[in-house]
């Protein structure tokens, strides 16, 4: 008779291990769940800090080679090819100051398009100046800079001095006197000469 309880026993006792063991087991699954998803979160962040890095602030000055109706692709002044994808929230201003729309744009319009560029080049515009095309095709090339001093002749972007004359031309109805130090310019210029000048807006607050 004892022997038979001792059996009984013994069997409870197996059959309690087994049971408590798996328990034990899911219990603690649930302490690494954080662990794995704060692994998740940083992979997603450090690819998010990536693909931010890759995007920067960037100008395209050319004519329109083709348009669609969400962006255009335009040949700059080397002829090369640029691609421009069109937001809803850009700002399209036309010859003379008036605001436009993307169906105002025609191929062969020569302009400036402002926006972001990501690691491929491709600009997602948040503003786009429709401008005379300058003379002097040859020798004319686009900077982007801080003016470092400017004066009725002469504006310094960076280290380089360009003359400003009558023949030099300002977008959005700014003149000479709107460009002072430190402010940021995209510029048209013809060996040191200032043909256009752009002031780029500061980042409202």
């Amino acid at each position: 008779m004892i022997t038979q309880i001792a059996k009984i026993m013994l069997g409870v006792g197996i059959w309690s291990l087994v049971i408590v063991v798996p328990v034990v087991a899911q219990t603690a699954s649930p302490s690494a769940s954080p662990s794995i998803l704060d692994s998740v979160k940083e992979k997603v962040a450090a690819e998010i800090d990536q693909i931010k890095s890759a995007v920067t602030k960037k100008a395209y000055v050319g004519s329109i080679a083709t348009k669609t109706d969400t962006g255009l692709t335009m040949a700059n002044l080397n002829n090369e090819s640029r691609t421009v994808n069109i937001s809803g929230d850009v700002t399209i201003k036309l010859l003379g100051g008036k605001e436009g729309t993307l169906t105002d744009l025609k191929v062969g319009d020569f302009l400036i398009a402002m926006g972001d560029a990501d690691g491929a080049g491709v600009l997602t515009a948040k503003r786009i100046l429709v401008i005379t095309k300058p003379a002097d095709e040859d020798t004319r090339k686009i900077i982007t800079g801080t003016v470092t001093k400017s004066s009725s002749t002469s504006i310094t972007v960076d280290t380089t001095a360009y003359k400003v004359s009558s023949a030099t031309k300002f977008t959005n109805k700014n003149d000479i006197t709107d460009i002072v130090k430190d402010v940021k310019v995209v510029m048209i210029v013809n060996d040191t000469s200032a043909l256009l000048v752009h002031l780029i807006p500061s980042p409202k607050p």
